[in-house]
């Protein structure tokens, strides 16, 4: 099955991890309308679900900041 791509739009390569992390906010988003749906139908959703931030701060590089400023919050 061949894909046919307008031509007015230009298509780039992006890097693997660059590729993941959107994949996964993408799946992230998805999961949290899933789990507010349920919660809207009055399901518990509390062990539904997976949790996939901590992943994603750390592909892009925000997960030792948090942390130190977590640190930083709780030594004050």
């Amino acid at each position: 099955m061949k894909i046919e791509i307008p031509k007015h739009l230009q298509l780039i390569k992006l890097p693997p991890a660059t590729e993941m992390t959107l994949f996964l906010i993408g799946e992230e988003i998805k999961n949290r309308q899933l789990l507010n749906r349920l919660e809207q139908a009055g399901f518990d959703t509390a062990i539904a679900g997976a949790d996939l931030s901590v992943l994603i701060l750390s592909l892009i590089g925000l997960i030792q900041d948090l942390m130190n400023y977590i640190c930083g919050m709780m030594k004050n």
